[in-house]
């Protein structure tokens, strides 16, 4: 979905390269990702949501992102 694209997509990229020694430490790291993320943030990506929308329709339903 539009909506998780921006957002899964920064947790990746935030992701790359890391490893973990046991689940807490990713639960804690993946946590503190979130609460780190500005309300601009989910603002922007809330925001751009009807010009996603838009564009799918456009290109009849093919997900562009």
């Amino acid at each position: 979905a539009p909506t998780d694209y921006r957002l899964f997509r920064s947790l990746a990229n935030h992701l790359n390269g890391k490893r973990f020694d046991n689940q807490d430490s990713l639960a804690k790291f993946i946590g503190d990702f979130f609460d780190n993320k500005t309300l601009d943030f989910y603002r922007d990506g809330i925001l751009s949501l009807p010009n996603r929308w838009r564009r799918v329709v456009d290109n009849g339903g093919t997900y562009y992102y």
